[in-house]
């Protein structure tokens, strides 16, 4: 049947769809604004507790690297008395009477015998310095304010937009 003239096509099926999915698409992205807004700031709090954590247990880890070895050290310098002798030379500079020592000024001091130095702490990861960013800006509250009216409007707006669409009727 062809179209009369003076008469409106009523397609409401491909209305209907795009009005779902262009409203769907503000209501999305009204909620990812509220997410933002509500979740950032937190969750870059814990990025940084966390990093903060791990980095303090790589210290510790280090530390006991250090402690561990110092203990054996200490044992084993009350029996060997080699390793008596040359930390006595390299600590305190003492020196058998019958022994010259050319000293380099310029050369850098060596490390004590039987002194572990541990490697450095393999520090983790930091957190994406964006996202901590993010949550600090996120704290202000102008700018929450700003945000939360306009996921609001957004919100709005996707309400509006698939609400009962044209209500024109068409003449027959």
């Amino acid at each position: 049947m062809a179209v009369q003239p003076g008469t409106k096509v009523n397609d409401t099926s491909y209305s209907r769809l795009a009005r779902a999915v262009i409203s769907a698409a503000w209501a999305a992205a009204a909620l990812g604004i509220f997410a933002c807004v509500l979740l950032l700031p937190t969750y870059a709090r814990l990025l940084n507790a966390n990093y903060q954590r791990d980095c303090l247990e790589a210290d510790l880890a280090c530390a006991e690297q250090l402690l561990q070895a110092q203990e054996k050290m200490i044992t084993t310098g009350e029996s060997d008395e080699v390793l008596t002798q040359r930390l006595a030379r390299s600590q305190l500079g003492l020196l058998p009477r019958s022994e010259l020592v050319a000293i380099d000024p310029t050369a850098p001091r060596p490390a004590p015998p039987a002194i572990f130095t541990p490697p450095p702490a393999a520090y983790p990861a930091a957190p994406p310095p964006w996202i901590i960013a993010m949550g600090d800006r996120l704290t202000r509250a102008p700018l929450r304010r700003a945000l939360m009216l306009l996921a609001a409007g957004a919100l709005f707006a996707a309400m509006l937009l698939y609400g009962r669409g044209p209500t024109s009727k068409s003449r027959t």
